[in-house]
């Protein structure tokens, strides 16, 4: 499925556009842009946009959440044989 935008003129350095893809996957963005005033040329830029599935990101969110849970244990290992320490040396 195509989604093809009519040319329109912009004065400016930037352009934002809000699109929602209904697939995941890896799309091909390609623009056209007219010189228009010096010689009107056109320069035509594509870009690779990979679109993941909501639960795309879940996996590296549950390495995270294990790495934070470890260094939790840990952090509760240390503290906690400190005290043991400093109970016994008194």
């Amino acid at each position: 499925m195509w989604t093809q935008i009519p040319p329109e003129l912009h004065k400016g350095d930037s352009w934002s556009f809000d699109h929602v893809f209904n697939k995941s996957g890896n799309h091909v963005l390609k623009v056209d842009l007219y010189n228009i005033g010096k010689d009107n040329s056109l320069e035509t830029y594509i870009f690779n946009v990979p679109v993941l599935t909501r639960y795309g990101s879940i996996f590296s969110d549950l390495i995270i959440a294990a790495a934070v849970a470890v260094a939790s244990v840990l952090i509760w290992m240390k503290v906690s044989t400190s005290k043991k320490n400093k109970l016994s040396k008194t």
